[in-house]
């Protein structure tokens, strides 16, 4: 299960996903193509319950993650309207809601993503070689799972406490206080690795990719079509 972990995590070309960047009116976007979907997503979506797609999106600079940014799709069918509400949303903000009649168009919608702004220009590096990388989790839940789910989310969501800072007059003179560890095990790092261990309350499926290098002045200002 290590090297599935390693292998998720590292940006490859060979993937399934297709990650394209360009520049919107105040940051970085990217556009995700050619998505592996599970083959079970169209009844999935289907199902009356809410499903969940998470995708966690990294900003690389010579291979080291330099930026972070994790957003969410949920997609709702109304049994009595029977049309399907497709919802994205950025660390809590919604970017785009929409309304679909058919689940063709929701599995087109899925299969063709576009995030803008998900990093804000003045925090880049103009001349700096960079690359894109995302993780994503499908996650239809079954009615089985689905209090499973909600028990262990809650219990996995207690905030861990801020490491303490170093007393810098028992170290010595001139030294300096360790800048704080920031904290890697996120909700999705966790839900994620309880996936890769093979736990039934994680994503049911999951796929990855990345871009090729660029720079910022090299990138088109607007979506890809």
């Amino acid at each position: 299960m290590v090297v599935v972990l390693l292998l998720v995590f590292k940006p490859a070309h060979a993937l399934a996903a297709r990650l394209t960047p360009w520049m919107g009116s105040s940051g970085l976007g990217v556009a995700i193509t050619q998505t592996a979907l599970p083959r079970t997503l169209r009844s999935d979506l289907s199902s009356g319950l809410t499903n969940r797609i998470v995708l966690q999106i990294a900003l690389l600079k010579d291979t080291a993650r330099v930026r972070q940014r994790t957003a969410e799709i949920t997609v709702k069918y109304d049994l009595w309207d029977e049309t399907y509400r497709m919802t994205v949303l950025l660390e809590g903000t919604v970017l785009m809601s929409q309304t679909y009649t058919r689940v063709e168009q929701v599995m087109g919608a899925l299969s063709s993503l576009r995030l803008p702004d998900l990093f804000a220009a003045g925090d880049l590096p103009d001349s700096a070689r960079l690359q894109l990388a995302v993780k994503i989790i499908f996650d239809p839940i079954e009615k089985a799972r689905l209090e499973e789910q909600r028990q262990w989310v809650q219990e996995n969501t207690t905030p861990a406490p801020l490491p303490a800072a170093p007393n810098v007059s028992q170290i010595g003179p001139g030294a300096q206080a360790a800048a704080p560890v920031p904290q890697q095990h996120s909700l999705f790092d966790r839900i994620f690795e309880q996936y890769a261990a093979g736990a039934t309350v994680a994503g049911t499926w999951q796929d990855s990719g990345s871009s090729l290098e660029f720079e910022l002045k090299s990138l088109r200002r607007e979506p890809p079509p």
